[in-house]
């Protein structure tokens, strides 16, 4: 029969020595971070993968800030697909916190994943065949960091933010990744770079609440 790796509809976590979570429902697969390793990892959602579509069209791998590999140069800091927060000025990011598994509930059709960060944001994550639903909650100016695929080196992706930024396509390879959001979409300037090829960095930012979904075809 098929592995449950095939199938989804389950929620796996490690121990705390290796720290990490496993997601799949309807072809998706998620693994989080909740302590890494600085030199090769950071903390968050690190990848997200659907059955047939290339590996890097989302994320794969996430971004340390001075990797014990080469990517060519330094990111900026760390990064994953995670939340974030401004306080005294500062932004503060998931990527760089420890998390907490709040909840998790898997069936067949629907996966369910609650994460809080040291930050005190809260992710809510639904898997279901149709994408992956994110919510996020915690303070005041919050948002939800996106690292959106652009170059791997050998060509480079079409990315286009439409209906009045609330939509953001990633096109490669003839595959597609759609987020979509009830705030807005905005560049943060940013690259970042992993062994799959260089990243812009994406912001959705919210007052106390952030919703967003993902599909990927």
């Amino acid at each position: 029969v098929p592995c449950p790796a095939m199938n989804g509809g389950y929620v796996w976590e490690t121990s705390g020595h290796f720290h990490k979570l496993f997601a799949s429902c309807g072809g998706y697969f998620l693994e989080f971070e909740k302590n890494a390793d600085p030199h090769y990892d950071s903390c968050g959602l690190g990848r997200i993968h659907r059955r047939g579509v290339p590996s890097e069209l989302c994320l794969s791998v996430p971004f340390a800030k001075h990797p014990s590999y080469r990517i060519g140069e330094n990111n900026p800091r760390a990064l994953s697909l995670c939340s974030s927060k401004t306080t005294d000025g500062m932004r503060q990011y998931g990527a760089n916190v420890p998390y907490e598994t709040k909840y998790t509930d898997a069936s067949e059709k629907r996966v369910t994943v609650v994460m809080e960060n040291a930050l005190g944001l809260t992710e809510t994550y639904v898997i279901t065949e149709n994408g992956v639903s994110i919510t996020v909650t915690g303070a005041e100016d919050i948002g939800y960091e996106i690292p959106v695929f652009a170059d791997s080196g050998e060509e480079k992706t079409s990315v286009t933010v439409t209906d009045n930024g609330k939509t953001l396509t990633v096109s490669h390879r003839g595959h597609r990744c759609i987020w979509t959001t009830d705030g807005t979409f905005t560049d943060t300037g940013e690259t970042f770079r992993n062994r799959n090829g260089d990243y812009r960095n994406y912001r959705a930012a919210g007052e106390h609440t952030v919703n967003l979904t993902i599909t990927m075809a």
